[in-house]
């Protein structure tokens, strides 16, 4: 049973996207559009009022552990033991190359 309308629709798209669609072609495209259509129609009837929307298919379980928060040894001068394997210190930072001028 061929849908003229699905033919002109199929038709249409295929001028839009510029194919050239043999005779054989399109009465393929027109038998998986029905197939597709069909099954939405199959999904239409699925009752989903009770069921909540998703964000994501797997439920994922925040991984992140909260921050702690841990001091380091100090040095004499009351500086972290860190900064000591600093090659140079700037206001009791590291002090970096510039990278804007």
């Amino acid at each position: 049973m061929q849908d003229p309308v699905m033919k002109d629709w199929i038709e249409k798209i295929a001028e839009l996207a510029r194919l050239e669609l043999s005779p054989e072609e399109l009465r393929s495209y027109e038998i998986q559009l029905s197939q597709i259509l069909e099954h939405v129609r199959t999904l239409e009837s699925v009752h989903v009022d009770e069921v909540k929307p998703l964000i994501h298919p797997i439920e994922f379980l925040d991984s992140m552990r909260d921050d702690q928060l841990h001091s380091f040894p100090r040095t004499n001068e009351g500086l972290s033991a860190v900064m000591d394997s600093a090659p140079e210190l700037v206001h009791q930072g590291f002090k970096v190359p510039a990278i804007l001028s």
